[in-house]
């Protein structure tokens, strides 16, 4: 109860809470009928306009966070990918803003050219970040094989304070790939409905049922959920260790 408290007291948490919401919610559609199937549809809409709502206002907070992201990697590779993402991702914002203006009549434009730009813009953002993903996993990868090269040639006996320093270097590195592996089946699931959602005629654009859609969407928001989850009660236990 904790941890979903201190979630709901962020933004990055409190929107992961809502966007698992919505798109369980579409997900649970297709499997109902009737009155239900109608109340559940209209709960997923509702909050994923409150959320486009609230993406209004994230322009600078999301400059100043793509700026810092990825400006610290020692690989060539990882360091294109994450400037390319983000300058893709900037684009999003405008584009969404001008088509929700377009939705409320506040502009006298087309909507759907300006959502439809959004989400290649949101595309071509995930395609790099799954590039990136992949680059860091095979590099923190030969990292850990490094590390158990040497725990073999350094600590033959697996035993002792230096084992001991590899054991929790390997530990480590394992728990960081694996946090990768999760952000890439992330990436790649919101990638299957970012093209889903834009116009028929590119790859499967149009071909998925809303409750397969959905389905991407709800395993998407749960990993996501599950890493903010893991990192935010972490940190409340080292807050309670300090005060101990």
């Amino acid at each position: 109860m904790e941890t979903y408290v201190a979630l709901l007291q962020t933004y990055s948490g409190r929107d992961k809470i809502i966007r698992t919401t919505a798109y369980t919610c579409v997900l649970l559609t297709g499997a109902s009928k009737g009155k239900m199937a109608k109340t559940l549809a209209t709960i997923a809409k509702n909050i994923g306009a409150a959320r486009t709502v609230l993406r209004l206002f994230d322009d600078l907070p999301m400059w100043t966070l793509t700026r810092k992201f990825g400006s610290t990697d020692s690989d060539l590779i990882s360091r294109v990918c994450s400037a390319l993402g983000n300058i893709a991702i900037q684009f999003y914002y405008p584009f969404e803003k001008i088509a929700w203006a377009a939705d409320q009549e506040i502009l006298p434009v087309a909507s759907q050219k300006w959502w439809d730009l959004g989400i290649v813009s949101w595309a071509v953002y995930l395609v790099f970040f799954i590039i990136r993903g992949f680059r860091q996993i095979c590099i923190l990868r030969s990292k850990r094989f490094q590390v158990v090269k040497r725990r073999k040639l350094e600590s033959p006996e697996k035993s002792g304070a230096k084992d001991e320093e590899y054991r929790t270097k390997i530990h480590e590195l394992a728990s960081e790939e694996m946090g990768l592996y999760l952000d890439v089946v992330k990436n790649c699931a919101d990638l299957v409905m970012a093209v889903n959602w834009l116009p028929a005629g590119y790859l499967w654009a149009g071909k998925l049922s809303p409750a397969r859609n959905a389905a991407f969407g709800t395993l998407s928001s749960f990993i996501g959920l599950y890493v903010l989850w893991k990192d935010m009660s972490k940190k409340l236990r080292n807050q309670k260790a300090k005060t101990v």
